[in-house]
């Protein structure tokens, strides 16, 4: 039996093979480009991702040659925040906004401003960004209102 890792960091999906001893048997990565569609927007384009990912665990698979019914269990982690939009068919709504974006700086103003950080930090304990999930979110549903009542999953 064999884990499989998947890491769908920032710039690069990795993907690891490891015994159930720990020992890493095979890895594959990808590179997955940032796009700019404007000044201080980060996305990326999730089908890219989705692809890019099944590209280095078919690699990691087939250098290795274990067959896939092998595999115990997946883990799979992610870059933190930002926002990958799903409507309720599953399916993505546009590109996923990366949690370098910007868009959010005039959501965190605004909540400076009337005391919302402050109240917050009480709770999470963490300072506030504009690529947080919870600040795209807000800016989302304040500019694109069409596009927040079309999500289902985030």
């Amino acid at each position: 039996m064999y884990l499989l890792g998947i890491d769908a960091g920032s710039t690069v999906t990795k993907v690891a093979l490891f015994d159930k001893a720990g020992h890493e048997m095979q890895v594959a990565s990808r590179r997955i480009e940032p796009i700019h569609p404007q000044s201080g927007w980060v996305v990326r384009d999730m089908y890219d991702v989705w692809h890019q990912t099944c590209e280095a665990i078919r690699e990691v698979l087939e250098r290795s040659k274990v067959d896939s019914a092998q595999i115990a269990a997946i883990g799979c982690t992610g870059h933190g925040n930002g926002a990958y939009l799903l409507a309720k068919s599953g399916k993505p709504l546009g590109n996923a906004i990366h949690a370098i974006d910007m868009r959010g700086a005039s959501i965190l103003e605004n909540w400076s401003a009337n005391g919302t950080l402050d109240k917050a930090r009480q709770y999470t304990h963490q300072q506030a960004y504009a690529g947080q999930t919870a600040t795209v979110l807000s800016w989302i549903k304040q500019f694109q209102p069409e596009l927040f009542s079309a999500i289902d999953t985030v």
